[in-house]
Order: structure tokens, then C-alpha cells, then sequence
């Protein structure tokens, strides 16, 4: 009787010390995926606050590549998942005021 209460007390020391080692490993991976979370929280934070920035810029680049006619930078907002496309213009009138604004089609490439 007491050789087997001994096994088990074994049995059951060493089923805790795996238990303890798996907690261990467990714990040393959440805190990596916890600082992973933390960095893309950033980012994310830090992309918010450069949206302001963001979109006038674009709009701006858009209109710039319309009424220039200019490839290259279309080339380049398309090359960054930005699709320009040239709106008509809205009277009949053709005058020097007159100016076709581009459709912004922006494709979400970024992480």
C-alpha cells in the first residue's frame, strides 16, 4: 500500500511540474503576441492621426496628374494602389475655368 501511495504522490509531483513548464511556455507566447498587438496598435494609431495628411495630399496629387496630363504620376498613385480616372466636365462650356476633376479610386493596399 505505501509503495503504490508513493507511485502515485510521484505521479502526480510530475504531472505537476509539466503543468507548471507548460504554463510557463504559454505564458513567454502571450506576452509576445501581446507585444505584437501592442505594435499594431500604434501604427494603426499613427496612420489615424496621418489621414488628415493623407487625403488632401492625394486629392491634390490627383488633380495635379489630371489637369497636367501627367503619366508619371499617375503611374506613381497607381503603382501605391491609387486609381485616377478623369471625370468630364461638368457645363458644355470649354473655358479656362473649366477643368476636369479626377475620381479618386483608392485600392486598400496598406497593412
Amino acid at each position: 500500500m505505501e509503495k503504490t501511495k508513493y507511485w502515485l504522490l510521484m505521479m502526480m509531483a510530475a504531472a505537476s511540474l509539466v503543468l507548471v513548464v507548460a504554463n510557463i511556455i504559454i505564458l513567454n507566447g502571450n506576452r509576445n503576441l501581446q507585444v505584437q498587438v501592442s505594435e499594431r496598435n500604434l501604427y494603426i494609431q499613427q496612420s489615424l492621426q496621418l489621414e488628415g495628411i493623407y487625403q488632401p495630399l492625394l486629392k491634390t496629387l490627383a488633380e495635379l496628374s489630371v489637369q497636367h496630363n501627367d503619366v508619371a504620376l499617375r503611374e506613381l498613385l497607381a503603382s501605391q494602389g491609387i486609381g485616377v480616372q478623369v471625370n468630364a466636365p461638368t457645363s458644355s462650356a470649354s473655358g479656362p475655368g473649366n477643368v476636369s476633376q479626377p475620381i479618386i479610386d483608392e485600392e486598400e493596399t496598406r497593412p
